[in-house]
């Protein structure tokens, strides 16, 4: 995968969008760095549900908000209709994975960052398939 500047901090936070929903501005670029492509595409899930009282849950509708991220993402990459699409979707999966276990060594660094919403977040990542 080519190495991209990344942003290591997606989440809902640093999204602006306007009153359709449309998104205008990304922010807080304080923490990127160059990754392999897709190693921060796992926070995608992030997007999908939230913590509560038992654990993270996902939106009832997130099965469909995930696929068309993934369509969406994949026909920006030129991989609509393509014989590698299925494969492409593989590899940056495996880059989310990857990342999934970069982002949580790097909150093990600091014992204060792991609390029960990270935990939370991981058992979801981890059970998350293509």
């Amino acid at each position: 995968m080519p190495i991209v500047l990344t942003h290591v901090d997606l989440n809902t936070c640093n999204i602006l969008s306007d009153a359709n929903g449309h998104i205008t501005k990304i922010v807080d670029w304080v923490e990127a760095e160059n990754r392999p492509f897709g190693m921060s595409l796992f926070r995608v899930e992030g997007f999908l549900g939230g913590l509560t009282n038992s654990g993270y849950q996902h939106r009832p509708e997130h099965d469909e908000i995930r696929e068309h991220f993934w369509d969406s993402l994949l026909k920006h990459l030129g991989y609509e209709g393509s014989p590698e699409r299925s494969e492409m979707r593989q590899k940056c999966q495996a880059m989310s994975d990857m990342g999934v276990l970069v982002w949580m060594l790097g909150s093990l660094q600091n014992e204060r960052e792991v609390n029960r919403m990270t935990v939370g977040y991981l058992e979801t990542l981890l059970r998350t398939n293509p």
